[in-house]
């Protein structure tokens, strides 16, 4: 079985992808959408995972259709039950 660094390289080894790892603390989120902005690529056209708390991934979805990723490409998960982030 391959260990977490040999997979983790041959990731960032694959074209076209991109590792971004943010330790969350409590708000105000570290992540903001200006970087985001620098951190996307110009087309938009990318596949987009995150999870995290309902406020955290509120935010992340809303900033990013903001910034121009298509809704079809934005992907989250929960640590608990569903819920709407849209609200």
């Amino acid at each position: 079985m391959p260990t977490r660094d040999t997979l983790r390289q041959k990731l960032l080894d694959t074209p076209l992808f991109a590792e971004k790892i943010w330790k969350l603390s409590p708000e105000p989120w570290p992540i903001t959408e200006a970087q985001l902005r620098d951190w996307l690529p110009a087309d938009r056209d990318v596949e987009v995972y995150f999870l995290g708390t309902k406020p955290f991934m509120h935010d992340m979805k809303k900033a990013l259709l903001d910034l121009g990723v298509p809704a079809p490409q934005l992907h989250w998960e929960f640590f608990g039950p569903a819920a709407n982030i849209d609200v």
